[in-house]
């Protein structure tokens, strides 16, 4: 009886010990009812606070106790509800216009809910993570949505002069340089410079081409010439649509240019930072061999 009493009684005293060590941990801090612990360095409760669906300005340093990965760096935040209860977000709706506080939050779902990453540090579960915040800036969510749709119309704007530029710019080739081939009901110019005689390029075959590729300047900007040819499996998507259309039309050892319009090749965006948004492109390509398909080795795409 005497043996269980002291068991019981050792069990409690280990309680109550444990309970001080995790008090001490948070001293200075208060909890939040979602769970996370904070304590504020200034508290601006006069001013602005951060709502739903705001932007915020914010200077954050991310540490753990013996260890900071980020310090003291500038970023932008749009507020929106919470991934998990007592995030980021929840914190950040705590804080006013020129707050600045420190929040306790588990690194192990701080950093599956942010980046991704589980396990992070395998060997220490249930880390502490620190987020000291500071809020520089409050963009209300109507004035930023404003922003937004002021910055998509002078897109939509700048792409649409692009795109009639590009109109423009082909048909001053075309004249210029004498072309009078018929462009496909797609817009894609064939102009043959030597017939294949060989098998023909077919859907679901593997068709092996060496091609340069040029912009209308005559800047080129992908070359296979004193490479390996590329292997692309015809009909399945992975090169441009201006591809897929122009090389079918061969034969092996055919050679042609190919004039492809931004709407069969990278269209409003360009490509691999040297394609520019509503480019036409030039492609002298040479079509090696045509096989039955099998998966290329190398990459059948002519720009990433």
């Amino acid at each position: 009886m005497k043996n269980q009493l002291l068991r019981f009684t050792m069990i409690a005293i280990a309680f109550m010990v444990l309970g001080t060590f995790t008090s001490c941990k948070h001293m200075g801090y208060k909890k939040d009812d979602s769970g996370f612990y904070y304590k504020f360095y200034v508290e601006n409760e006069d001013s602005t606070q951060v709502q739903m669906d705001d932007l915020v300005e914010i200077t954050h340093t991310l540490r753990a106790l013996d260890s900071t990965f980020i310090d003291n760096q500038p970023m932008q935040l749009l507020v929106r509800e919470s991934l998990f209860e007592g995030d980021l977000y929840a914190a950040l709706l705590k804080m006013h216009q020129g707050d600045s506080a420190t929040f306790i939050m588990n690194i192990d779902t701080f950093f599956h809910y942010f980046f991704g990453i589980d396990d992070y540090n395998p060997e220490q579960k249930d880390r502490d993570i620190y987020l000291d915040i500071k809020i520089n800036k409050i963009i209300p969510a109507a004035e930023f949505k404003a922003q937004q749709e002021e910055q998509e119309a002078k897109y939509k704007a700048e792409m649409e002069k692009l795109r009639l530029a590009e109109d423009s710019t082909l048909k001053k080739y075309i004249a210029d340089n004498n072309i009078k081939v018929t462009p496909t009901a797609s817009g894609l110019y064939y102009i043959q410079k030597v017939a294949g005689k060989g098998k023909a390029a077919e859907n679901n075959k593997n068709v092996t081409v060496h091609y340069t590729g040029k912009l209308l300047d005559g800047t080129v900007f992908d070359s296979s010439i004193d490479k390996d040819p590329i292997v692309i499996p015809l009909g399945q998507g992975r090169v441009i649509q201006g591809w897929e259309e122009g090389i079918a039309m061969m034969k092996e050892g055919g050679k042609a240019q190919l004039i492809i319009p931004s709407a069969l090749g990278y269209g409003e965006y360009g490509a691999g930072g040297v394609i520019p948004p509503y480019a036409t492109l030039i492609f002298d390509v040479e079509l090696v061999k045509v096989e039955d398909l099998v998966e290329p080795a190398n990459t059948p795409i002519p720009v990433e």
